[in-house]
């Protein structure tokens, strides 16, 4: 197996990993800074497999570059977290979750939400996404798209 310096470079570029979960809004006492720090962890250690010393790693990621990479797939990350986050409180606030959904965990729930998501019909997938902050909405056109797919939601969340 090739050995490579993933846990050095780690360990090595903490302080930029801190700095970077920093810059991106997420303090130590936000409540998912381990998240964020263990995904700037992940993206470095993505990033460093490939090389088997160090020099070669810092040529091919001088700090400045490795700042920036580490600070938009941070970036990245928050949004999707976000999208996440806006979809369980859609389908919490305004399309009445069922409560055999309730029981369900976090994850269940997201594979669910992603399955419905799928099954929409392309003009719906942007109501949706309208919904979650894709784009500025009316108070009208917020209820008229709510209205829409609550029925698609009812329909579809029978089956569980």
């Amino acid at each position: 197996m090739k050995e490579t310096i993933a846990p050095v470079i780690v360990e090595k570029y903490e302080g930029l990993i801190r700095k970077v979960t920093y810059r991106c809004g997420v303090y130590s006492h936000h409540h998912n800074f381990e998240d964020y720090l263990q995904e700037a962890r992940w993206q470095l250690v993505l990033l460093a497999v490939d090389y088997t010393d160090i020099q070669s790693f810092e040529e091919a990621f001088p700090l400045s570059y490795l700042y920036k990479k580490l600070y938009w797939s941070l970036i990245d990350f928050q949004r999707k977290q976000k999208e996440r986050e806006n979809l369980v409180d859609l389908a919490k606030e305004g399309l009445e979750v069922p409560a055999k959904l309730e029981a369900l965990n976090e994850l269940e729930i997201q594979v669910a939400f992603q399955e419905f998501y799928t099954q929409l019909d392309e003009k719906d997938q942007e109501r949706l996404t309208a919904l979650l902050g894709g784009r500025p909405l009316s108070r009208q056109m917020k209820s008229y798209y709510r209205q829409i797919l609550r029925e698609k939601f009812k329909l579809f969340f029978q089956s569980f």
